[in-house]
């Protein structure tokens, strides 16, 4: 699902267009997230839209035959670099991102980068739910940051209960009810067990701030109900408390 549409012409068109035929190749990497995408049009039509990481130095594309492709770019390129600057200046990658001021957006930008300390620079709870929500926030090398946002009082309720439903609670507490446990478990959740020594413990941090009434603003509105499963759920080995359950619906006279 895309954010936003957005064309460019004249000398905007012409200078993605020049950056982009700038990119250089490189060996790719495993994973592929598709951020930004983008369409490319002549006269005749389409020509080509491809979506680009610059995590794993992938580009997907997509000809107007229906044959797709991947290829490679160097995504430390200065001329990748530009692009990407092009695509954060223009194309936000979510909507809490896009309703920040340009200096929140840059600030969020830098924490999501992993630029050294640029998470404490996130003090307002709007900025650190655009940091949670981006894409691919949840990937082992933010863990840190999540850590240092949920203790931290700015966190809204409903930035608490994204992270909350988004770590996938109803898998790690029906396996796991404490990390002695996670140490203990069998075989067949070996493959798991180092993402869970993390991942049970923040949970159960946040349900308990959660219950403490540690979260106290309400700026940020989430449904929990929306990311529940609609036809089963599993036994869980720690109840998860009704309160998490309930939608908070952000109160803007907070902001």
């Amino acid at each position: 699902m895309f954010l936003e549409a957005r064309s460019f012409e004249g000398t905007l068109a012409q200078h993605l267009a020049t950056l982009w035929q700038a990119l250089s190749g490189k060996e790719w990497m495993r994973c592929h997230i598709p951020v930004y995408g983008m369409a490319f049009y002549d006269e005749a039509g389409l020509i080509l839209k491809a979506s680009l990481c610059w995590e794993c130095n992938n580009i997907y594309l997509h000809f107007p035959d229906g044959s797709t492709g991947f290829c490679a770019f160097n995504s430390q390129s200065p001329s990748a670099q530009e692009l990407l600057a092009f695509c954060k200046e223009y194309l936000p990658r979510s909507a809490e991102l896009k309703a920040l001021t340009s200096e929140q957006r840059r600030r969020v930008e830098d924490a999501l980068e992993g630029k050294p300390r640029a998470i404490t620079w996130l003090t307002s709870s709007e900025e650190l739910h655009a940091f949670v929500t981006a894409e691919s926030i949840l990937r082992p090398q933010h863990i840190e940051a999540l850590w240092h946002i949920i203790r931290y009082p700015q966190c809204a309720k409903g930035t608490a209960l994204w992270i909350f439903w988004h770590s996938e609670p109803l898998f790690w507490l029906s396996n796991f009810a404490s990390t002695e446990e996670i140490a203990e478990s069998p075989s067949r959740l070996s493959s798991v067990r180092s993402e869970a020594l993390t991942r049970v413990p923040m949970l159960l941090e946040i349900q308990q701030r959660y219950q403490d009434g540690f979260y106290t603003r309400d700026t940020v509105a989430v449904d929990p109900t929306a990311l529940l499963p609609k036809l089963h759920s599993p036994e869980l080995k720690v109840p998860i408390a009704e309160v998490l359950r309930q939608p908070v619906f952000g109160d803007e006279t907070q902001l």
